[in-house]
């Protein structure tokens, strides 16, 4: 378990570092009411990756390889085929990239951001942890190493509650933060949004573009 674990950090992480949910609590945390609306987020977003990944172990834990020392090529051309679309995905977020002192156009989701319902907010969270390309990707590589790798079902839960810990940390810490420190936080928050609206696409291309190689990596070892 120690060795899926080590495969599944960097896929993790990668859930974790995307400006697109920082700047959305950060937006939800400057609001009023800001302490319901970010733990319903929080609460969508690590749905969002439970159920998105739980998907793909279901679907993982189907591949016919029984044989563990087997070469798997059904599954690594899955992880091909993810890590090819994170590249495509990495050279247009880079090509959309402001250029200059342009300002990035913010998401229409932004700007209707304070006048969603509860349930709409939770929507989000869990839209925005599963169905984006970057976490699509992330979740489906997830799910399918789990699947396949996982000894039982309780087993997989646990990894699935890993990734989802991991995978929330840009969200939950923010969150938590903001129930203890909240008046000091608002200017620092505030900044902090601006910045990761500026550089969104640069931020995601070098990410995906790590994702892209390091799932193409990891496929290969299966042929």
């Amino acid at each position: 378990m120690s060795e899926l674990l080590g495969d599944l950090l960097p896929t993790a992480i990668g859930l974790a570092i995307s400006p697109i949910p920082i700047v959305a609590i950060v937006l939800l945390l400057l609001m009023p009411r800001a302490r319901v609306k970010s733990v319903l987020f929080l609460i969508g977003w690590l749905a969002g990756i439970i159920v998105l990944a739980g998907l793909f172990a279901v679907a993982g834990g189907s591949l016919p390889e029984p044989d563990p020392e087997a070469s798997k090529p059904l599954l690594g051309s899955l992880q091909l085929l993810l890590g090819g679309a994170a590249l495509f995905f990495a050279i247009t977020q880079w090509r959309a990239r402001p250029r200059g002192d342009a300002q990035p156009a913010a998401p229409q989701w932004m700007a209707s951001m304070e006048g969603l319902s509860p349930a709409a907010i939770f929507g989000l969270g869990a839209l925005l942890a599963s169905v984006n390309p970057k976490n699509l990707i992330l979740n489906a590589n997830a799910g399918l190493s789990i699947g396949s790798g996982a000894a039982s079902w309780g087993q997989a839960l646990a990894l699935l509650a890993f990734v989802a810990v991991i995978g929330g940390i840009s969200v939950w810490v923010p969150v938590l933060a903001n129930l203890i420190w909240e008046e000091r936080l608002r200017q620092p928050l505030a900044r902090l949004r601006d910045e990761l609206q500026r550089y969104n696409a640069i931020i995601m291309a070098v990410l995906l573009l790590m994702i892209g190689a390091q799932m193409i990596g990891k496929a290969l070892h299966h042929f």
